[in-house]
Parts: C-alpha cells; sequence; structure tokens
C-alpha cells in the first residue's frame, strides 16, 4: 500500500501523523508525508519520504505573525498565508503521486487531499481518503457543541439556535474561506461549496478521531462514519537537543509546575511571568518549557525556576505536579496520560473545547489566558493540586489510555480503507 499524508500546522498538528506513518511503514507499506520543510528531518527519522508543501522561512514567517493566536484573525491568517497560496501546487502534487494502491490521510486543513478525492474519487480509479481529526471540536454538533472562544452553545440551549449560529458563523467565514477557496475550486473544474469546516471537510470514505470516546463522546449528528481510535501520540525527540541541565534540576527538588504555550507559539513571555509568581506564591517549583528567553528575567530567574528550549512531554509530564498549558490537544492528551491536573489557558482553535472536556472529566480547569493574572493561577492551581478527586479523576484517565493499542486501531483503519470503492 501506498500511503500519502497531507497534514500542516505547529508540531502539535504534524507529530501524530508521522507517528501514523511511521506505524505503517513498519507494516511495509510506502508513506509520503506532504508538510512543511520545517519538518523534513522529523519525517524522515521517521522513515518515511518528504514532500514539501511550504519553506521553513514561511512557517516562521506564521510562527512569529501575533495573529496566530488571535480566535478570528488566526484562522484569517492560516487560511490566506497557510493554505490559500500553495493549494493548487499542493492538490497537483497529491494527484501526481497517486498510484492503484494509494490511500490518502488529511486532517482537518487537508485540503488539497479532499479536493483530489473530488476530482478523482476511488469510483473511478482515484484513491480513497481517511480524514483524521485531533480534537472533538472538529465535528460541529447541535448536541454536545464544541465550545469556541466568542462563540456560545452551552448544551441547554435549544437546536434551531445553534443552527442558526452555526449559518451565522458560515457567513463570517464566507469572506475569508468560501469565497477565495471556491475560487481556486472553479479553476480546478469543481463546483462551489458552502459549510467547508461544518461538513465538506469530512471523507465519505472514513474519518477517523485521534481521540478516546469517553474524551469526545460521538453525536448523533456526526458523520456516520467516524471510528474513534483513542489519541494517537508523536514526538520528534530524536531531533531535538534536550537541556543538560533538567534531569540534574528535576532530581533536586518537588515534581514542579511545567508550563508550556505551545510549539508555534514564540512570545507570551507575561503569561510566564505570571506562572512563576503564582507557582511561589503556593511554594511550588517551576518549569518553562519554551524558546522564549525573555519568558525567565534575570529579576525572576532563582533555583526554584528552570527554563528549557524543549523537554520530551511523555518523559517529563510524568514527574511534574501539574500543566499549564495553552490546551493544544497533543499537550492535553500527553497530561491526560501522565495522570496530571492541567490548567489551560486558551487562546484560540480547539483550545477552549479541550479545556471545557478537561473539566468535564474533573481533571482540569480553564481560563481565557487575557484574564489569567498571578492570583486567578494561584488559585485554580491550588484547587486542581489540593484536591483529592482531581488527583483520583486523573489516575483514573490516565489509566485508560493505551497508546500502543491506539496507534494499532489508526493502522487498522487506514488498512481496511485501502482498495474501497475503486473500480
Amino acid at each position: 500500500m501506498h500511503v500519502l499524508i497531507e497534514t500542516s500546522g505547529s508540531a502539535g498538528d504534524v507529530l501524530p501523523f508521522t507517528a501514523l506513518g511511521g506505524e505503517l511503514a513498519r507494516r511495509g507499506h510506502r508513506v509520503e508525508v506532504q508538510t512543511s520543510d520545517r519538518f523534513r528531518e522529523t519525517v524522515r527519522l521517521a522513515g518515511l519520504e518528504h514532500v514539501s508543501n511550504g519553506t521553513e522561512e514561511e512557517y516562521r514567517e506564521a510562527e512569529n505573525d501575533p495573529r496566530l493566536w488571535h480566535p478570528r484573525r488566526g484562522v484569517e491568517l492560516i487560511w490566506e498565508l497557510g493554505i490559500l497560496p500553495r493549494l493548487r501546487e499542493r492538490l497537483q502534487a497529491i494527484l501526481d503521486r497517486q498510484r492503484d494502491d494509494t490511500v490518502m490521510i488529511g486532517p482537518v486543513l487537508g485540503i488539497a487531499s479532499r479536493m483530489a478525492r473530488e476530482l478523482r474519487p476511488p469510483s473511478k480509479g482515484g484513491a480513497p481518503l481517511v480524514t483524521a481529526h485531533l480534537a472533538p471540536s472538529a465535528f460541529f454538533s447541535v448536541h454536545r457543541s464544541p465550545r469556541f472562544p466568542g462563540l456560545w452553545m452551552p448544551d441547554g440551549m435549544p437546536k434551531p439556535m445553534k443552527r442558526g449560529l452555526y449559518a451565522l458563523v458560515e457567513l463570517a467565514l464566507s469572506r475569508i474561506v468560501n469565497r477565495p477557496f471556491n475560487r481556486v475550486r472553479a479553476e480546478v473544474g469543481l463546483p462551489p461549496v458552502e459549510r467547508v469546516f461544518e461538513r465538506w471537510i469530512h471523507s465519505p470514505d472514513r474519518v477517523l478521531g485521534f481521540f478516546p470516546e469517553w474524551f469526545g463522546p460521538p453525536q448523533l449528528d456526526w458523520p456516520t462514519n467516524v471510528e474513534l481510535t483513542g489519541f494517537v501520540f508523536g514526538d520528534d525527540g530524536a531531533r531535538r537537543a534536550q537541556d543538560e541541565r533538567l534531569e540534574d534540576w528535576l532530581e533536586a527538588g518537588a515534581p514542579p509546575i511545567v508550563a508550556v504555550a505551545g510549539s508555534a507559539n514564540v512570545s507570551e513571555e507575561h503569561a510566564f511571568h505570571r506562572i512563576v509568581a503564582a507557582a511561589r506564591r503556593l511554594r511550588r517549583r517551576a518549569l518553562l518549557v519554551t524558546r522564549n528567553e525573555r519568558a525567565l528575567p534575570q529579576h525572576l530567574a532563582n533555583d526554584d525556576v528552570l527554563r528549557v528550549d524543549y523537554a520530551p512531554f511523555d518523559q517529563l509530564l510524568p514527574r511534574a505536579a501539574a500543566l499549564v498549558s495553552h490546551g493544544g490537544i497533543g499537550t492535553t492528551a500527553q497530561a491526560l496520560r501522565a495522570g496530571i491536573p492541567h490548567l489551560v489557558q486558551w487562546r484560540a482553535y480547539d483550545q477552549l473545547d479541550n479545556a471545557s472536556r478537561l473539566e468535564d472529566l474533573g481533571v482540569g480547569l480553564g481560563v481565557n489566558v487575557k484574564r489569567a493574572g498571578e492570583r486567578t493561577i494561584e488559585r485554580a492551581l491550588a484547587r486542581l493540586l489540593d484536591d483529592a478527586t482531581v488527583a483520583e479523576a486523573c489516575t483514573r484517565h490516565a489509566a485508560r489510555i493505551d497508546a500502543a493499542a491506539s496507534m494499532r486501531t489508526a493502522a487498522d483503519q487506514v488498512e481496511r480503507v485501502q482498495g474501497s470503492g475503486r473500480v
């Protein structure tokens, strides 16, 4: 089988797909990963073939753009800089690489793969597509609706009102997404589409959710071909240098509060300053995992705080007392696996929804990063660290995660799709 994976975004978006590709390669399949040059070495070290869909310079440009973490303008930035400029190029690269035994895999932003499936459907000899969603927020539902910043849809809201709100979201996205996207579609001979993220993005062949049912229970209005695999973990520690001070620092004291801001977030130093202050009020050590050197200025430095550029979460978090993060799904899954409480300072995208699910499980809390002062962080962490029911819930849900079984399930699902519907 030939597997063609299209993925983009930050490390948290890309690494689960390279991990899945590595599992499929170990099963004897040829795997190509179309992603940014930023992850060329990560793909290569996984034993996979890299196909470029963007330069490292383009990745850095988006990473350093302050719009990236804005609830609305971030979507605009990703669409205008990350998707549209190279969409036809990505599409052609995918079509050119298809063989009789090809299976495509793409995430919520796997736009080119989804278009390739339309232009060359399996019923006419084209490759089937597996859409793989990292988080439950990819599924718009009028039942347990995803939580997005600025879009208030509690579970008790009447369903017609929710449908009306989704229609307003569609209208708001039309200028940013639908109109320019449909111009590209017309250029390649495809009809216009609406409700791109609500309906169109889900493949007719197979949709996977890279999360367990207890984290994101399927809703009645999700696509009927959804299969949940459990969390699919990925890491690129093999290509990342680790700080030599870290091990000695961890051994020298009690488990720390670990603070991260996401692999693509190179700013937000003031958020780290508030976390350090809150940790000290709680008489806890703090470990800051960020490339931002301003996160630990001289006046905050002491033996009770350490900043490192990188640390592998699967090894670090089981040695932590708690995690404070942006709430990306990869980081969320790692904290759940480690069995530690998690304070999410959400900004945009899936982060608020992930935080709400941690709250439902009793293992975490979510706060808007703009409203998270020292006292707010201190109170939230105290609640998470001192409540025995939180500790019990963390332990219980950690025991439910079987990373190896989830990876096997995901790879099995891809293999089952191969050849389906072809003539």
